[in-house]
């Protein structure tokens, strides 16, 4: 009974010490599979915006020239889509063989082979190590601890030099890789109600005051257009679609929720074809 209990404690011991060991790779499996979603969904819907431009100038008996620029830039944008999935595919592969790697060595700790376990002990002691001055800030010691060790895949190193990038680009007043950083935890942040962003935009501002750059000042305040039902940045890849009311929303947010075609205004609760949506071009 005793020993089950020892067992049990023991057990629950590593859970816990070794939970950063799978929850790094994972969340960023999870991360890279949201991402390749979004990917694949926006270049399929530029296909599909392609194809019913051609499919609607073939009806009308159209010159040879026009029919085939059009299928020039349908190929085109099935080469993007296919050039999109391919990436976001192998993203996704080497997070979930990442994860794969660092199951298997978890799992070496019940050998019961007494050099396998003695290998495995002297390995995760070299891992704590590693982490320890990671976070200590020992980069380079910790780095090359792992090499000699052969422990790279098993030590989230690239969390931490993302970190120190971001800090060192912070204390030289450089807010571009931070907010690089926040775009790509966006949902995190906004999950955890995070005002990390606003407070960049603003030291952003005062770095453009200080600079007495008045002009790109002015821009920095009037550029960025906030969709209202998901809080993304409309740009290039998401951009934005104003509704028959005069409403303007992300293309993106239009398309998460359209149902049988149509989407509801979400201030007006009016409802439309989500072919009524015209895209938006600001000058």
């Amino acid at each position: 009974m005793a020993v089950q209990e020892s067992a049990a404690q023991l057990s629950m011991t590593l859970k816990v010490q070794e939970y950063p060991t799978l929850k790094v790779p994972y969340e960023t499996l999870n991360k890279r599979f949201r991402a390749a979603q979004k990917n694949i969904d926006r270049e399929t819907s530029h296909v599909t915006m392609v194809v019913a431009e051609l499919e609607k100038t073939l009806s009308s008996c159209p010159a040879v020239d026009s029919v085939v620029s059009l299928l020039d830039g349908v190929v085109e944008k099935l080469s993007v889509l296919k050039r999109k999935a391919v990436e976001s595919v192998q993203a996704e592969d080497e997070s979930a063989q990442l994860c794969k790697r660092r199951i298997e060595h978890l799992k070496e700790h019940s050998s019961d082979q007494p050099a396998a376990a003695g290998l495995w002990k002297r390995k995760r002691m070299d891992r704590m190590m590693a982490e320890h001055l990671l976070r200590c800030g020992y980069y380079n010691t910790a780095v090359k601890l792992a090499r000699q060790s052969g422990i790279e895949d098993l030590v989230n190193i690239e969390m931490f030099l993302t970190a120190k990038e971001v800090e060192e680009s912070l204390e030289r007043r450089e807010t571009a890789t931070c907010l690089a950083w926040c775009h790509d935890n966006k949902s995190r942040l906004r999950k955890m109600k995070s005002c990390l962003e606003f407070s960049l935009r603003v030291q952003e501002f005062i770095e453009l005051v200080r600079q007495n750059k008045r002009l790109d000042m002015a821009h920095c305040a009037n550029s960025r257009l906030v969709c209202k039902i998901s809080g993304d940045v409309m740009n290039e890849n998401n951009p934005p679609m104003m509704l028959p009311n005069g409403h303007v929303y992300g293309y993106n947010s239009l398309l998460s929720i359209r149902q049988d075609d149509k989407v509801v205004c979400p201030r007006t609760k009016e409802t439309f074809h989500f072919s009524q949506a015209e895209k938006v071009y600001i000058m």
